[in-house]
């Protein structure tokens, strides 16, 4: 992180174009540009070279490689909504018989009671290993025909909120970064994209297409200024994902750490938190609270922004400021409000109503 950073500032300090440099001190300052502006490869490609050269039979590895990856793009075929897989036993008779909530508690209290259950379900990675190995040569495994009905009910409560909280978790990217370069997005045709996107990726069984903080926050501090970044970043990745994965086992996790969480960093705007100290205090309680749940989970911390949020916006309709004043000696009052009168301020409005009324009081009450 620090060399990252030093070669930002370097940058940023260093590498601007004088008219009475030379023509090597110009070629110098554009070579150092370049190495600068793409500091994220050139280190990643360090890091990559140090870990292949640390003996895989020493006892303890100095920093963690990030591991095998499978090779190879996938066969494009038609989404599929059934078909036969070999599942363990439980497995099989979990799904079959135990209906989903059911299924989840049982799991819970076994967990719960067995020690070794307790280990497997932390270690999230070996199980999914262990069921990866699952074959007609594997005792305990059985073919299980999964029917689209099957899959389509025990799927039907994610797919919806998988879509909502990508769409949603994309715009807040996109609106997080065109607000710190000065640009407008059209959440419409984001939608259009991401959908688009996702329905021929559904050919190569690929994850939903949603938007990322990490990579979005990578291009920009990589200077990603259009568009056409993501054809070239698309490209790359799709070569690399064919042909050069095979050397990817050897990058340093704690590289590809240091380029995200330097990115990241970048993107907190500490003007705008002024900003909205200044104006509205208010405002900074969904932003905290978005900052702190997202360490949890990413999209649950949008989630928790976005109904904080709301809940701002519609407290002052449910609790509308009143002023009461009282007319003809106390005998009566006129009631207003500071809004126009809507639904959620209606129980409000009577419980105060109530409160102010007496025998023969009159009561007006008057929108400003």
């Amino acid at each position: 992180m620090v060399v990252l950073k030093s070669l930002e500032l370097i940058k940023r300090n260093y590498t601007s174009p004088i008219e009475s440099d030379s023509k090597i001190k110009a070629a110098l300052r554009k070579t150092l540009w370049f190495v600068c502006t793409a500091r994220n490869a050139v280190i990643i490609g360090i890091a990559l070279g140090i870990g292949a050269g640390v003996d895989p039979n020493v006892t303890h590895q100095p920093f963690t490689l990030t591991g095998e990856l499978k090779p190879g793009l996938p066969k494009p075929m038609l989404p599929e909504f059934s078909g036969d897989y070999w599942v363990p036993e439980d497995v099989k008779i979990a799904l079959e018989t135990v209906p989903e909530a059911g299924h989840h508690r049982k799991r819970r209290e076994e967990a719960t009671n067995d020690p070794a259950s307790d280990i497997s379900a932390l270690n999230g990675t070996e199980e999914e290993k262990e069921y990866e190995r699952c074959g007609p040569e594997i005792e305990g495994c059985v073919l299980m025909h999964v029917p689209a009905s099957m899959m389509i009910g025990k799927l039907m409560s994610g797919i919806f909120i998988v879509a909502i909280m990508g769409y949603v978790e994309s715009i807040a990217i996109a609106k997080a970064f065109a607000r710190k370069n000065n640009y407008k997005i059209d959440p419409g045709q984001e939608l259009y994209a991401i959908g688009v996107a996702s329905v021929f990726a559904s050919f190569f069984h690929s994850y939903p297409i949603t938007g990322s903080f990490s990579r979005t926050a990578v291009n920009a501090a990589s200077g990603v200024q259009t568009p056409a970044g993501g054809i070239v970043t698309g490209a790359i990745v799709l070569i690399a994902t064919q042909y050069l994965t095979p050397i990817f086992k050897y990058v340093p996790s704690a590289a590809l750490a240091s380029v995200i969480m330097l990115s990241a960093i970048s993107m907190f705007d500490t003007d705008g938190v002024k900003h909205a100290y200044h104006v509205n205090k208010m405002d900074l309680v969904p932003l905290f609270v978005t900052f702190l749940v997202c360490f949890y989970e990413i999209a649950i911390g949008i989630a928790a922004g976005l109904f904080v949020s709301i809940a701002i916006v519609l407290y002052p309709h449910a609790r509308p400021k009143l002023e009461k004043d009282n007319v003809d000696g106390g005998k009566g009052c006129i009631i207003k409000l500071d809004r126009g009168f809507d639904f959620p301020g209606a129980e409000y409005l009577e419980d105060t109503l109530i409160a102010a009324a007496t025998y023969g009081t009159h009561i007006f009450y008057k929108l400003n």
